[in-house]
């Protein structure tokens, strides 16, 4: 059999099922029917044994190699359920520390198995007006009459880089006022210096 790479063996404690597979699909550039003895003869003896259990009472001989990986994913990464996944999203608060990019990109990943579709993005701007714990963002938010998506990301990174910014800059601020402090007097020989008051 020619080589074509090397995959690890699967570990639970180590990756998901989903990473997995999507790996084994770059791996399995080998051809289709040598991807079920290729992927048997890798994916470890913990993963082989179960295979064999899961397709039972069909032997991993009988069974495809989409159904092998079929009834793995059921075993290792059952589909979450999308109320539960709602639920979660729902009561995602923007945590105080966090990066707006951040509480979104969190709200994207919970997402992901709500089953919003095509209104994921809407879903996320809602979240993002009333999740926001930055009470200034919420408002400019909610004094826009039409808000999508965009415009609310927009305005939201916008803002806080704005806030960081102007801390950064208040920060130095003690060294403008101890420029305003100084004063000028003449010195004995006529000569100007500056001395703080």
């Amino acid at each position: 059999m020619p080589k074509h790479g090397k995959i690890d063996c699967f570990d639970p404690t180590e990756t998901n099922w989903t990473s997995y597979v999507e790996k084994l699909e770059y791996f399995t550039t080998i051809p289709a029917d040598k991807q079920k003895s290729s992927f048997l003869a890798v994916c470890g003896s913990t993963t082989f044994e179960l295979a064999k259990s899961l397709v039972q009472p069909d032997t991993l001989a009988d069974t495809s190699f989409t159904d092998i990986l079929g009834a793995l994913k059921n075993h290792y990464a059952p589909e979450p359920s999308p109320i539960i996944q709602r639920f979660k999203f729902n009561s995602r608060q923007h945590i105080p520390g966090e990066s707006i990019a951040t509480y979104i990109a969190a709200l994207r990943v919970i997402g992901e198995h709500c089953e919003f579709g095509p209104t994921l993005n809407d879903m996320i701007r809602d979240r993002l007006v009333c999740g926001v714990n930055d009470r200034a963002i919420q408002r400019r938010l909610l004094q826009q009459s039409k808000l999508d998506y965009k415009t609310a990301y927009d305005i939201a990174i916008a803002m806080e880089s704005a806030s960081k910014n102007a801390l950064d800059l208040f920060a130095g601020g003690a060294i403008t006022t101890q420029v305003k402090n100084l004063r000028s007097v003449r010195d004995p020989n006529g000569l100007q210096i500056s001395t703080s008051s």
